[in-house]
């Protein structure tokens, strides 16, 4: 029978299978600790359409310019891969284009609690409503996938405010808590 003969052979090696599945065990648990359990969909289960009236944290847009505001959370993991992409980001607009950072630590951090996650962008068009909410690309880190920054930009330049909230990306995201 074949398991009479496994039986010896685990016996003779049975230090080196325990040791082998406890390396897999805590290989397995340090990458979810690490990377996976940041993972999640972009949402806000109290977010609707009505949070397109928000305005934006200057007040109205007189320049007539558009507004990207990227909301960071320093204490956040998943901040170590939305810096490069957020400056990459900002590098990319248009010089009228005005840009700002809210971290969670600011005081006017508390009037974003409609947030859902961070890192995350909002984008007011130029007269003040509210284009876009959401991550700043698809992917599993921010700065892998597509450029929704670009995206929405293109079309705010076209004159087509999308008032897209994005509520269905998953990716790297901690809860906002200001």
């Amino acid at each position: 029978m074949p398991f009479d003969r496994l039986s010896p052979l685990l016996r003779r090696h049975w230090l080196a299978a325990t040791i082998t599945l406890l390396w897999l065990g805590v290989t397995a648990y340090g990458f979810w600790y690490f990377e996976w359990q940041w993972q999640r969909r972009f949402e806000n289960q109290h977010a609707s359409f009505d949070l397109m009236s928000r305005p934006a944290p200057s007040g109205p847009l007189s320049t007539g310019a558009p507004l990207v505001v990227h909301f960071v959370d320093a204490g956040c993991p998943c901040t170590r891969f939305a810096e490069p992409h957020i400056e990459a980001v900002d590098a990319g607009l248009d010089p009228g284009v005005r840009t700002m950072r809210i971290y969670a630590t600011d005081p006017q951090a508390g009037a974003f609690d409609w947030i859902p996650a961070s890192p995350a962008v909002a984008i007011w068009d130029g007269h003040g409503e509210l284009a876009y909410v959401g991550p700043h690309s698809e992917g599993a880190f921010c700065g892998q996938g597509d450029d929704l920054v670009a995206r929405v930009m293109g079309q705010l330049q076209t004159g087509n405010n999308p008032r897209w909230l994005n509520r269905e990306s998953i990716g790297c995201f901690c809860t906002w808590q200001p």
